[in-house]
């Protein structure tokens, strides 16, 4: 960032010692950053932009004047003006703004406002995205999912090769999820040496990518038992990825870094 300002005092492109300059040159330092691998993460510090352009009274205010009144004035819009909608997500980036500001030492300030003593009741993150999106955000019954289960295939119209191992290999994916409760992201990169014997019930023993940076590492590995469906996947997919992977994917054909 300090690199970044010497060059944009020149340019008068980012006023960095307002909270919209330094937002700004935050994003675009993440998005291309100098000596790390970039990262998606700075769509998150666009979300909060755009919701502090929508608040409008925040974003001219002077980073080093931030402080736990324009804290809860933030929280107060998200819940009143956005039905509280990612609420904590929100809160919780606006406090890292602030954070790397004072690592820079653009701010002294430490946030202390506990905005989860706030959190709508009505309007859970993630509930309320459901219900706006899935009208009730609802799981499958078992009725629905033995559904799924008997749909004929033929009547999905796709225009790629091998046709129909595509489709059923996307079905057999989203059967695995049902049956297992494992993130999608986890199951992608599950290999056949994942399998564990525990007192002669199969399981798989994996570290979650939410975890993977969980100060107890021992703490972090979790277990899936192996369902009969589970079972009769993985045998039906037994040998077809080169790298050991429980579905073969395009993707898992090759041996990343």
């Amino acid at each position: 960032l300090f690199d970044y300002e010497s060059k944009v005092k020149k340019s008068n492109v980012h006023n960095l010692s307002t909270l919209r300059g330094f937002l700004t040159a935050l994003i675009d330092e993440m998005k291309n950053p100098d000596t790390k691998i970039p990262s998606k993460n700075y769509q998150n510090y666009i979300a909060i932009l755009h919701k502090l352009e929508n608040q409008g009274a925040l974003l001219d205010v002077p980073i080093s004047k931030i402080n736990d009144s324009h804290f809860e004035i933030f929280g107060s819009y998200i819940r009143k003006e956005c039905n509280g909608v990612n609420y904590i997500n929100l809160m919780k980036r606006f406090r890292a703004i602030i954070n790397k500001a004072r690592e820079k030492k653009f701010t002294t300030a430490v946030l202390s406002y506990d905005f989860f003593r706030d959190v709508p009741k009505s309007t859970n993150d993630h509930k309320k995205a459901q219900t706006e999106t899935l009208g009730g955000g609802n799981s499958l019954t078992l009725a629905q999912m033995r559904e799924f289960i008997n749909l004929d295939l033929s009547l999905i119209k796709y225009g790629g090769p091998n046709r129909m191992f595509y489709k059923e290999l996307y079905r057999d994916f989203c059967i695995f999820i049902y049956e297992t409760k494992i993130r999608p992201c986890d199951i992608v990169k599950l290999r056949i040496s994942d399998i564990q014997s525990i007192g002669g019930t199969e399981y798989f023993s994996i570290v979650p990518t939410k975890k993977k940076n969980h100060i107890d590492s021992r703490k972090a590995v979790q277990q899936a038992p192996i369902t009969i469906k589970t079972r009769e996947i993985i045998r039906k997919y037994y040998g077809m990825s080169p790298q050991g992977y429980i579905f073969p994917f395009s993707m898992n054909n090759y041996e990343w870094d």
